[in-house]
């Protein structure tokens, strides 16, 4: 696999995501941090580790900006980047940055149960908690079921 360049990292979100036009696109900017526990000399030990994500388009402005907050857990996965310049007293600086391609929400925002702002409402075939009635073969009418009768003869394999 010479050439691959795929990275996937989970953590929480360490501020709030920022969202700028760029042209004739969306550039959504977040960090994210994770923790290293491990053991040394009989000593335990934590390690965090920061990381710079970079979000081009419509996933930062439709997943991101609405439903991350600082504290969020995602997973996200994309390519690494080196970004590097140098500042006006003559420094030379770099920084890792994870470009995304895609993301996953998970658990909560690590401090509250609510959920995400706006006004979404579920639809109706969307079975809400505790109802009884979740057999997929029971889908409302004009909607198909997802669940589907075959035979051991149908798999490829």
């Amino acid at each position: 696999m010479s050439g691959t360049n795929i990275a996937i990292q989970v953590g929480r979100l360490v501020r709030d995501p920022e969202i700028k036009d760029v042209g004739n696109t969306k550039l959504t900017t977040f960090a994210i941090a994770n923790n290293y526990n491990y053991t040394s000399n009989g000593e335990k030990r934590e390690e965090s580790f920061f990381l710079d994500c970079i979000v081009w388009g419509s996933l930062g402005e439709k997943v991101v900006m609405p439903y991350c907050k600082k504290g969020k857990q995602v997973c996200v996965s994309g390519r690494l980047r080196l970004n590097q310049w140098q500042t006006p007293e003559g420094q030379n600086r770099r920084r890792i940055e994870l470009i995304v391609d895609q993301m996953e929400l998970l658990g909560g925002s690590g401090n509250s149960n609510k959920p995400p702002e706006g006004n979404y409402t579920p639809p109706d075939h969307v079975a809400k908690s505790g109802e009884e009635n979740q057999d997929p073969n029971n889908a409302p009418s004009g909607q198909e079921s997802q669940v589907s009768n075959f035979d051991d003869d149908d798999i490829p394999f």
